[in-house]
């Protein structure tokens, strides 16, 4: 799913897919295999030069063919690629090279280094996603709608309220990642049953030197066999998904000819049918509810694979090398699309204001059941308003408040008006918009520690 294909290119995120692309994995394990050698020749494991002479090969310099066939006969990439990098070092250095590690320490550190570029980009665009819902909820804090529940009229809200909505419920997600940038990017130096014995008493500052060289936490234990951070990433990701999806499919609702409240202005060709012109379809809410469906399976791939066998198994761990990027590429084309979104979407308070009207003022039943319950009691008012709802709907009154009216309920009558709605939806937009500003700033300073790398 992450490489080049027609089909795939609904769901995939090019930014995304060259940070997984194959010549970047293999700079991510020269990245490794050169910072683990200079952390040895600080204790006297490697020799001088060593590190030097690996950040010379330059990742175009290997076959990746070969690579991919060693991969087949030996169920990891690792494998070939020392050989190839190992016939490239001079002979008096390149026995030392990957000294005391495993095939899984190179490549599940490596990966760490592609997840952390991954979430620097992903903080990119889900700050300015958030950063456009909240303007958008700001300047239409006031501007009233109907509210829809199970696919019918509800009361009413401002379109702001339901942006900050939107806003609010991608900052949830959006607000862990920092956290888990941190949590989950780590080194992996045990060797092959993870204690590190090649390394004696130096292990522990070994690999804290290690970590910090590139820039990645330090576990005091390899995690071969501890799959809950790659599992974690993966239902965050899935989750962080599910919520753009919210947003897409109620996008694409209020875009439908039965709707009509919402325009999205996403440039020329964008949506276009092959069969009727005129139309304009969801083209950027498709692409997330793609993901979306997709998601779920792949996030189940990497919780079942935290099953490891002993100290280190087969199976679980390639299928991660499959699930992983492609919930990464699914996440970043959803978070460019409701950047994109956000950007150009913009309401049609005509549309809005006439689907208000045709709602008779049945949206406000809930409001004048309260004001009559202090004289009839909550029963008897729900039953009155219910009558004049009938009356509504069988043609007999116009109104809500006219079929109140006639039936004597003056103060049911008088709560028919949106001015409720309208200040509370206000407050309600603001409200998130400031929440998900925060989010938002602390997401910039996570997508501009990446720029600086």
């Amino acid at each position: 799913m992450i490489g080049d294909s027609l089909l795939n290119a609904v769901v995939v995120e090019p930014r995304m897919a060259a940070i997984w692309s194959d010549r970047s994995l293999l700079a991510a394990m020269l990245e490794v295999e050169a910072a683990l050698a200079e952390a040895q020749a600080a204790f006297g494991l490697a020799p001088m030069g060593l590190a030097d002479a690996i950040r010379a090969v330059p990742a175009e310099a290997f076959d990746l063919a070969a690579i991919a066939e060693g991969a087949r006969r030996s169920a990891v990439p690792t494998i070939a690629f020392l050989a190839q990098l190992e016939a490239r070092l001079p002979s008096d250095l390149a026995w030392a090279l990957h000294r005391g590690a495993t095939s899984q320490d190179l490549l599940d550190t490596a990966l760490s280094l592609l997840i952390r570029r991954s979430f620097r980009l992903l903080a990119e665009d889900l700050s300015a996603a958030l950063d456009g819902f909240a303007a958008l909820a700001e300047r239409y804090a006031h501007l009233l709608c109907l509210g829809r529940t199970y696919g019918q009229a509800a009361a009413p809200i401002t379109f702001g309220a339901r942006v900050g909505q939107w806003a609010a419920g991608l900052a949830e997600p959006a607000s862990e990642l920092p956290e888990l940038l941190r949590l989950v990017t780590a080194v992996s130096l045990g060797g092959p049953v993870g204690i590190a014995a090649a390394y004696g008493d130096a292990a522990p500052d070994l690999t804290a030197r290690f970590a910090a060289l590139l820039g990645l936490a330090a576990e005091p234990l390899a995690w071969h066999a501890r799959r809950w951070r790659i599992a974690r990433t993966g239902t965050w990701l899935a989750g962080l998904i599910g919520t753009a999806a919210k947003i897409a499919r109620d996008l694409a609702e209020l875009r439908s000819d039965a709707v009509g409240e919402v325009i999205v202005r996403t440039g020329e060709g964008r949506g276009g049918s092959s069969a009727m012109p005129h139309k304009r379809n969801p083209a950027g809410e498709s692409a997330i509810l793609a993901a979306h469906h997709l998601a779920p399976g792949l996030a189940s791939a990497l919780i079942a694979a935290t099953a490891v066998a002993e100290e280190r198994g087969g199976g679980g761990w390639q299928a991660e090398w499959q699930a992983l990027p492609a919930l990464f590429s699914l996440a970043a084309r959803a978070s460019a699309e409701l950047a994109r979104l956000a950007a150009a979407g913009e309401p049609d308070g005509e549309r809005m204001r006439a689907n208000l009207a045709a709602a008779r003022g049945l949206v406000f039943a809930d409001r004048a059941a309260e004001a009559l319950a202090p004289r009839l009691g909550r029963k008897r008012a729900a039953e009155a308003v219910a009558r004049a709802a009938d009356m509504v709907r069988s043609g007999a009154a116009g109104t809500l408040e006219d079929a109140l009216r006639a039936a004597g309920h003056a103060e049911a009558a008088e709560a028919c008006t949106p001015d409720a709605a309208s200040a509370a939806g206000a407050r309600s937009a603001i409200a998130a918009a400031r929440r998900v500003r925060d989010v938002a700033s602390a997401l910039r300073r996570v997508a501009g520690e990446g720029r600086e790398e």
